[in-house]
Parts: structure tokens; sequence; C-alpha cells
């Protein structure tokens, strides 16, 4: 359900039901909102949102069905200080829970702050370049807190009416405040490129590279992975969307030695594919079938393998 306030608000909120073929699985009732804000005040593009999560499914992290609750707040600001320079800047606070049912005995709460702020140079419409600074705060429940810091380079381009690229990448420079391990200092990235041949023909390439907090206490994730997107408008009415990707994420202990670490040393492998044939209806309504198989393999004792099939 979406409802629009004026032109600078809006509230949105969706619910879902899953039932599952698998008696080991519990049917559940999720829920989503979120709230948006945004406004231009003379030189200034200000925006505002807050959202709310409640979910519990079978995740890949955890191995079991798993209860989630997830409060995020974003603000952002970018100006134009002339034709040539411009300047972006984001704050972020996420607070999420996790439950311990199935099994769960070491999972952690966090709360995390950060942000992430630009200085763009605008050689033309088509091509933008800029240089980015960050910092990250991670205050977790039962383990290690967390900072850390973030370097980056991004280029904007337009190459043609068809083509677009954007790529963004630097260093993370992470700092475990308690426990013993040091510093740990990985290279992350994001890359976009989309192929647009047609009107009605989309092709979308992503990849991306990123450090994490994990569920479990005195852990991160180091996480690679790349996308394949296909959007299809089929007899002028119908949209058809092809995806798959493959994620590889390892699993690091925020301290030296832990016997809470459940996981470290872990690595998995994550594969998917999605397709989704919808339509709409009347003048705001929309339907469509949706179909998802996943599959993830673990060298973690307990984790090993893990498929699930999805019908909507």
């Amino acid at each position: 359900m979406l409802l629009d306030v004026g032109r600078h608000l809006s509230f949105d909120y969706t619910a879902s039901l899953s039932y599952y073929s698998s008696p080991s699985f519990r049917d559940t009732l999720d829920h989503r909102a979120r709230m948006a804000w945004g406004t231009a005040y003379q030189d200034w593009n200000l925006s505002l949102s807050q959202g709310y999560t409640s979910t519990s499914n079978p995740r890949v992290q955890t191995a079991v069905q798993t209860d989630r609750e997830n409060y995020d707040t974003s603000a952002g600001a970018s100006h134009q200080l002339n034709d040539k320079l411009s300047v972006d800047i984001g704050l972020n606070q996420d607070f999420h829970n996790v439950g311990t049912a199935g099994g769960l005995t070491n999972v952690s709460n966090a709360r995390v702050w950060s942000t992430m702020d630009w200085l763009n140079y605008h050689f033309g419409p088509r091509f933008i370049v800029g240089a980015g600074a960050g910092f990250n705060y991670v205050s977790e429940q039962l383990g290690s807190d967390m900072a850390s810091e973030q370097y980056q380079g991004r280029v904007n381009w337009r190459a043609t009416d068809k083509i677009s690229l954007q790529l963004s990448g630097g260093l993370n420079d992470q700092q475990f405040l308690s426990g013993g391990q040091g510093d740990m200092l990985t290279p992350v990235f994001t890359a976009a490129i989309e192929y647009q041949p047609f009107e009605q023909t989309r092709i979308t390439l992503t990849g991306d590279r990123s450090v994490t907090t994990s569920y479990f206490r005195n852990q991160i994730i180091e996480g690679t992975g790349m996308t394949a997107s296909l959007d299809q408008r089929l007899l002028g009415w119908l949209n058809l969307v092809l995806s798959g990707g493959y994620r590889h994420s390892k699993y690091l202990s925020s301290v030296a030695v832990s016997a809470f670490s459940a996981g470290t040393a872990r690595t998995d492998d994550y594969y998917w594919f999605t397709a989704r044939l919808g339509c709409p209806f009347l003048k705001r309504g929309s339907c469509s079938v949706f179909y998802q198989y996943s599959a993830n393999s673990s060298t973690q004792t307990g984790f090993a393998q893990f498929y699930q099939t999805a019908v909507s």
C-alpha cells in the first residue's frame, strides 16, 4: 500500500504471507514499512527516510529460519557548488535485532551508524568523477565493537544514449575495538553497466565487494558478488524480468581467539535465479507471478548445503 501526502511525503507498507511446504519451517507474516520525505531548498536537494522490517525467513547465514527486526534511518543532501563541483552527503543509522529461535545461541543484535560523503567534478552532463570518504561504527550487544573508514573514488559515465557505467572503488580500513585482532585493510568496489539496445529491452550487469557485520557475534563478512538481469517488455503490456547471480562470502573473526565465533574460517558460495512476469491493471494496480531458485554451499559443518525454491 502506497500513500502520497502532497509532493514531498510518502508512506509505503507491505505485508507478505509465506507458506512453506517443508515441516521444518513455520508459516509467517512479514511486515515492511517506510516513510520517505524529500524537498529542494535553494541549491540543496534534501531527503529523509525511516524504515521498519519484521521478517522470519530461512537464511543462508544461519542455516535456520531466523526472526529479524530492523529499523533503518537515512538522511541525504546534495548541493551544486558551481557549474563544475557538487557535494553529496549521506548519514545512515541501522538497528537490527536477531531472534534466537531455531537453536541460535551465538547471535548478536547490533547498532550501526555510518556516513559516506562525496565531492564531485562534472566534466559534462555525461561524465562525472568523484572522491569520497566514509566512516562506520558498529556497536554489538554481545560482541566486539568495530569502526572502519572508507576511501573511494567513483565515475559516472553515460557513454551513449544506450550505454551507461557507474564505478566506485577504494579501501575499507577495519578496526576491532576489543579482542586483540589486528586491523584489516580490504579493497572494496561497486560496478554497474547498463545497456538498452531497444526501448523495450534493458540489460544490466553489476558487481561488488564489501565488508559487513555478521548475525553472529564477533564476526564480519567479506563478500564478492555479481548479478546479471534482463528487463523485457512483451506485447506492450507484459513485463518479464530474468535475473541471476553469484556471491562468495568469507566469514572472519573480529577477535584473535574466540570461543563464540561460530563459523570463523567459513566460506560460502551462493547462486540464485529469479523470473518474474507482471502486468498492470486498472490505473494504479499491478500483478505478477514469481519464481526463484537458490543454492548455497559452505565449508562449515552444519551449513554445508542449502537449496530453496519459491513460487508466488
